[in-house]
């Protein structure tokens, strides 16, 4: 009679044990950054030309944040960087990590670092209330930033802030160059209006375009060619407006365009971005045990129910 008892409760552990730990990895997910910053995401906004990029992940399970950053072109000199937060776009907040060790004194560089994050912060993070700041000696408050939140659309508006780095060449290249691209799509009047900024270039420019359609990683022919695009410099602005067909809209909205800027030394493109409407993060406050999941503890609980009275009906 025991070894019967023993058994009916064996299997009914086992039976529940994989609803337990589905349940129990529910919030792990890892997150992708892959961030523009820009003087107009100041508070208030600044016309600095200076161009930067964060890419990196956050891994919810380890609470590990993992990045670099990269900038290019500051009027002033690095004297800091940080993590800032509790705050929304458009909103200043005190610092939540400093960048230790982040090179200061320089108009150009790079960083690298991983933190563990404390839930209170993970919270901030994902609720979008984290920005990344890079401090001058011209603009102390901070001279390009960027809000560590996804963009969603708006209305009949789809706003576009896209980071272009050598990394995302078909092949990939080392350039330290950097650039980004925002704007909006109108999904009435079918217009995409646009801003493209770049610094640090190994060659000079040569040309620059949309092309599609493709995903990240494969190369496509020439959609839009940026007529009027300065050629000839290593940094610099653009900025144009063009109606976009049917399929070019289709094709823009689902991901499938990128913004190339080509040079002499790296003619097949030295910096590019995939036109997403965005990559980051708004899994604010955790998820909510999936519909699945439910169902499956209810069967095991009756499972479990079931194996208690068939013990008890036997004593």
């Amino acid at each position: 009679m025991k070894n019967y008892k023993k058994a009916l409760i064996r299997s009914s552990l086992i039976m529940l044990m994989p609803v337990f730990l589905s349940m129990t990895n529910v919030n792990a997910a890892v997150y992708t950054l892959d961030l523009a910053l820009s003087g107009l995401n100041e508070v208030p906004p600044n016309a600095s030309p200076a161009t930067g990029i964060l890419t990196g992940t956050y891994n919810s399970n380890t609470n590990v944040l993992c990045f670099s950053l990269m900038f290019n072109g500051l009027t002033g000199t690095t004297t800091a960087a940080h993590f800032h937060g509790p705050a929304p776009a458009g909103v200043n907040a005190g610092v939540q990590i400093g960048l230790a060790g982040f090179p200061v004194g320089v108009t150009s560089g790079s960083y690298s670092n991983t933190f563990i994050l404390t839930p209170q912060q993970e919270s901030d993070l994902l609720c979008g209330l984290w920005y990344i700041n890079i401090h001058s000696s011209v603009l102390p408050g901070g001279e390009i930033r960027s809000q560590l939140l996804e963009v969603t659309p708006s209305g009949n508006i789809t706003p576009f802030e896209i980071a272009l780095t050598g990394l995302n060449e078909v092949p990939p290249n080392a350039s330290p160059a950097t650039g980004t691209l925002t704007g909006t799509f109108d999904n009435v009047s079918k217009v995409l209006s646009f801003t493209v900024k770049f610094n640090g270039f190994t060659g000079t420019t040569t040309a620059a375009h949309f092309h599609g359609p493709a995903t990240p990683g494969v190369n496509a022919g020439v959609q839009i060619g940026f007529a009027g695009f300065p050629v000839g410099v290593t940094s610099g602005s653009y900025s144009n407006s063009f109606v976009l067909t049917p399929l070019q809209e289709s094709q823009l909205l689902s991901g499938l365009w990128y913004v190339n800027i080509h040079t002499n030394v790296l003619p097949g493109g030295e910096i590019r971005g995939q036109m997403a409407e965005g990559t980051l993060i708004g899994d604010c406050g955790g998820q909510a045990i999936p519909v699945s999941n439910w169902a499956l503890l209810f069967g095991g609980l009756l499972i479990a129910a079931f194996t208690v009275f068939m013990v008890r009906k036997r004593m």
